[in-house]
């Protein structure tokens, strides 16, 4: 019954917000689906993958999110995949 409130106090409260995530989330992936009927999906997909660099840049510099080693290799190896991509 907890749980339940929980949601329903969710929504009331926020459902702009979440019909607005909703539509973004949806909105981005028809731009991959575009993306991908113009461009060698290579390229695409590189694309796709820095937007969690982004993210992660993004969530440092506004959440306050710590730099571990850890996420510093996983961008690394993401932007060293971009890389060969391009220039495969």
């Amino acid at each position: 019954k907890g749980r339940r409130s929980e949601i329903i106090n969710a929504w009331k409260n926020y459902k702009w917000q979440g019909m607005a995530v909703g539509f973004a989330g949806s909105f981005s992936y028809l731009i991959v689906l575009w993306a991908y009927s113009l461009a060698p999906a290579p390229y695409v997909m590189a694309l796709r993958e820095i937007s969690i660099v982004f993210a992660a840049a993004l969530g440092v510099k506004y959440l306050g999110e710590k730099i571990y080693p850890r996420k510093i290799f996983g961008i690394c190896l993401i932007l060293a995949g971009i890389f060969l991509i391009k220039m495969a």
